[in-house]
C-alpha cells in the first residue's frame, strides 16, 4: 500500500487537500547513454513513431568525421532490438546546418520529421528544419532562417502542426516588439513561407513565449514565461477568425492561489476543455506546481493541483505535463529522494489530486536532471531524458515500467 503524507495546497481561491505519496519503486532502466558521437545533453520530450522507435535531439555533441564546422547537436534514433536499445545519428549540426536543437521533433503521417534548432542558420537565429527519410537515408532541408529583427530570434520551442500541414511555433525574442512572435510555415510551390502571427509586446499580453498546443478546431493555447498583468507569465490563446488571429490572455500568473512563478514548459489539455502546465517556481512553498486552467462562465477560472515542496516529491518542473488515462506525468528537475530529480504522477481518484514519485535520479548511472516532460505509450510504460548522468555524464534516454 502506499504511504501519504497529507499536505495543504492551494486549490484556486478555495483551499484543498493535496497529497504526496511514496509508492512502491518503479523500474527504472536507462535506454541509452548520450555522449561521444550519440551527441550531449538531451533536454526535450522523446518522439514516438507507430513502430515504436524513439526519436530525440540533443543539444551538443554528434558524429565524428560529420561537418569540418563542429558538432552542434544531433537527430537520433532509438530502436529496440530484444532487450537492447540502438542508437543511429540521423543529423548532426554544424551551425551552418542549425544548431543546438532544444525542442522535442514532431511527425508528419509520411515519417517526415520536423524541428527547430534554438541557433544557428544563416543568420545565427536558429531555424526550423525537416527531415525525411529516402531509402533508408535522412536528409535535412531548411524550411526557414530566422533572422531577428521582425523575424523573430531563438525557436526553442516544440512545432505544431495542423490538418493542412503548417507549422506553428514560437520565437523566444525579436519579433516587432522584441519580446518574442508566434510564426506559422506555409507550403508552397517554391518552398515554404514564413509568416508573423502574433509578436509579443513583452507587457500585459506576455514576452518570452515557451510553447504551443493546438486543439482540434485549430485553436493555439501557449504559455510565456514572462509579462502578464504580473511580470510573472501568462497562460494566452490565439484565435483564427477567417486569417485574422487574435491572442487572448487566459491567465496572468502572480496572482493569489495560482502558483505564481513562470510557466516554462508545454500544456496539455483534457477532453473536457481543461488546461494543465507547471510553473517552475512558486506554488506554496516556492519550489514549483502543477496548474490546471478551467473554462467557467465565458473565462477561465485558475487552480493549483500540486506545490512541490523541494524535499522527496521533488523541485523546479522544467517542463509542463503529459496527459494519459486521467493522469498527469511530468519531471521535476531537482528535489527527489537525492537530489537529482524526479519522474511524478498526479491523478485525482477521488476529487482530490494526489501526488507519486515514480522514480528519484540518483545522479549517477541512472541520470540526473529531468527536464522535459515524459511520454507514455500504450502499455503505461513511460520514456524520457535526462541532460546529465548516466556511463558518461552526458545524458540518458530512460524507461519506466509499470
Amino acid at each position: 500500500m502506499r504511504n501519504c503524507a497529507v499536505r495543504s495546497v492551494l486549490l484556486g481561491a478555495l483551499s484543498g487537500l493535496g497529497f504526496f505519496c511514496s509508492a512502491a519503486a518503479q523500474t527504472e532502466s536507462v535506454i541509452v547513454n548520450f555522449g561521444l558521437h550519440r551527441g550531449r545533453y538531451p533536454d526535450a520530450s522523446l518522439l514516438m513513431d507507430a513502430s515504436g522507435h524513439l526519436f530525440a535531439t540533443t543539444e551538443l555533441g554528434g558524429m565524428r568525421g560529420h561537418y569540418a564546422g563542429g558538432k552542434f547537436g544531433t537527430v537520433a534514433e532509438l530502436t529496440r532490438s530484444g532487450r537492447r536499445w540502438h542508437t543511429t545519428v540521423l543529423q548532426t549540426f554544424d551551425l551552418e546546418t542549425g544548431g543546438f536543437p532544444t525542442a522535442a521533433l514532431i511527425p508528419s503521417p509520411k515519417g517526415t520529421l520536423y524541428g527547430t534548432t534554438s541557433l544557428g542558420g544563416n543568420d545565427g537565429c536558429g531555424m526550423v528544419f525537416e527531415l525525411e527519410p529516402q531509402n533508408g537515408i535522412w536528409t535535412e532541408t531548411v524550411l526557414h532562417n530566422f533572422a531577428y529583427g521582425g523575424d523573430g530570434c531563438v525557436p526553442n520551442g516544440e512545432l505544431v502542426r495542423d490538418a493542412g500541414g503548417n507549422l506553428y511555433g514560437v520565437t523566444a525574442i525579436g519579433g516587432a516588439h522584441s519580446s518574442g512572435m508566434v510564426f506559422q510555415l506555409t507550403k508552397n510551390k517554391t518552398g515554404w513561407l514564413e509568416s508573423d502571427l502574433y509578436n509579443f509586446t513583452g507587457g500585459a499580453d506576455g514576452n518570452r513565449p515557451r510553447s504551443l498546443l493546438m486543439d482540434a478546431t485549430g485553436t493555439i493555447y501557449g504559455t510565456a514565461s514572462e509579462g502578464g498583468a504580473n511580470s510573472e507569465g501568462v497562460v494566452f490563446q490565439l484565435a483564427n477568425s477567417n486569417g485574422n488571429w487574435t491572442e487572448t490572455v487566459l491567465h496572468s500568473f502572480g496572482g493569489d492561489g495560482d502558483g505564481t512563478g513562470s510557466p516554462y514548459g508545454a500544456l496539455a489539455k483534457d477532453p473536457a476543455g481543461n488546461l494543465y502546465g507547471t510553473t517552475i517556481n512558486g506554488g506554496e512553498d516556492g519550489q514549483g506546481s502543477v496548474f490546471e486552467l478551467s473554462p467557467s462562465n465565458g473565462g477561465w477560472s485558475a487552480a493549483t493541483l500540486y506545490s512541490f515542496t523541494g524535499g522527496a516529491d521533488g523541485e523546479n518542473p522544467e517542463d509542463g505535463v503529459s496527459l494519459a488515462s486521467g493522469a498527469l506525468y511530468g519531471t521535476t528537475s531537482r528535489g527527489g529522494a537525492s537530489g537529482g530529480g524526479t519522474v511524478f504522477e498526479l491523478t485525482n481518484p477521488n476529487g482530490t489530486w494526489m501526488e507519486t514519485v515514480l522514480h528519484s535520479f540518483s545522479g549517477g548511472s541512472d541520470g540526473s536532471l529531468p527536464y522535459a516532460r515524459p511520454i507514455v505509450d500504450k502499455s503505461g510504460t513511460i520514456f524520457g531524458t535526462t541532460v546529465d548522468g548516466g556511463k558518461h555524464a552526458r545524458g540518458v534516454a530512460y524507461e519506466i515500467t509499470p
